[in-house]
C-alpha cells in the first residue's frame, strides 16, 4: 500500500507497508518511521537495517544521519526516480552495474525506480529496508 498525502506545496507524507516518510520542500533531509497500524515491527527493522548499512559509507547509499532507537530514522533527500520510466531498462541497468559487487544480493533486492534516487549527482538507493 504506498499512498502519498500532499501537505503545503511541495511537502508530503508517505505511507508505505510498514513505514511512513515525511518529505519537506526546504529541509535536504526525510524522516522515516514505522508505520503503527500496517508493520511497525517491520518498519523498526527496516530503520535499524537502514542505518547499519548506511555506516558502510558506500556511496551508493542514501546515508542515515540519524537513528532514534529505530523508531525514527533521518536520511539525506534524493530525488526519488520516478516509476514512470522503462522498469526493464532500469532492471538491467542495475543488474549489470551491480553484478559483481561484493554486495550484489543486496543492492539487487526490490529493484523498482522508486527506491532509488539521485543525489549529488550520483544514483542511490534511497529504501533499502527489510521487505516482507
Amino acid at each position: 500500500m504506498n499512498k502519498i498525502i500532499d501537505l503545503l506545496g511541495d511537502n508530503m507524507i508517505k505511507i508505505g507497508g510498514n513505514r511512513i516518510v515525511f518529505v519537506f520542500k526546504y529541509i535536504p533531509y526525510i524522516i522515516k518511521i514505522p508505520n503503527l497500524k500496517y508493520g511497525f515491527k517491520l518498519g523498526m527493522e527496516s530503520n535499524k537495517q537502514e542505518y547499519k548499512y548506511s555506516k558502510l559509507k558506500r556511496e551508493d547509499l542514501c546515508e542515515v544521519k540519524f537513528n532514534l532507537f529505530n523508531i525514527l530514522i533521518l536520511m539525506d533527500k534524493a530525488d526519488v526516480i520516478s516509476n514512470n520510466i522503462s522498469w526493464l531498462e532500469f532492471q538491467n541497468y542495475i543488474e549489470n552495474k551491480y553484478r559483481y559487487d561484493n554486495m550484489s544480493s543486496f543492492m539487487l533486492e526490490d529493484i523498482k525506480p522508486s527506491n532509488w534516487g539521485i543525489l549529488n549527482g550520483k544514483l542511490v538507493k534511497i529504501d533499502y529496508g527489510k521487505i516482507k
